[in-house]
């Protein structure tokens, strides 16, 4: 199935919220945790969620995933990395990779990220290595789709 629709570049998210809510715009894709205020004041509407698996906040209860409406190969999540210059000392990134990972254990932080619509990841994705290789699989899945759409970045 193809659905075309209008790419409309915004300088963020505030500007483009701001249009959807006002009805300019349509429809957004965004990040949980910024839509779903919106979502639990009654201002906005979720239609689909791009996760194959419910996302756990009652104001999400029952939104259908993009795979329900027959898009299959429509799956993505996002996520954040942590970075530092090239060249930062391995006893500097050891160091950072540490208290990472140690934030990620914490119950206080998971709860307050699932607040917002967000799930901590504690996987091999929180040391270098394995956050490299997240990155590298991420670059090799999307650059074909981005190329297909004609868009690009300015």
């Amino acid at each position: 199935m193809k659905v075309k629709l209008t790419t409309i570049p915004y300088r963020g998210t505030g500007p483009a919220m701001l249009d959807l809510l006002g009805g300019q715009v349509d429809l957004m894709c965004d990040l949980t945790a910024n839509a779903l205020p919106q979502i639990r004041g009654g201002k906005l509407r979720p239609i689909a969620l791009t996760v194959a698996q419910p996302v756990k906040d009652a104001a999400l209860a029952g939104t259908p995933s993009m795979r329900s409406f027959g898009f299959e190969n429509v799956e993505f999540t996002i996520w954040y990395g942590l970075y530092a210059p090239r060249g930062t000392s391995p006893a500097i990134v050891r160091r950072l990779s540490a208290a990472l990972a140690e934030a990620a254990e914490d119950a206080g932080f998971q709860r307050q990220q699932a607040d917002v619509g967000l799930s901590v990841v504690r996987d091999d994705r929180l040391s270098p290595a394995g956050h490299r290789r997240h990155l590298r699989k991420e670059m090799d899945r999307w650059a074909p789709v981005i190329r297909a759409s004609g868009e690009y970045a300015d």
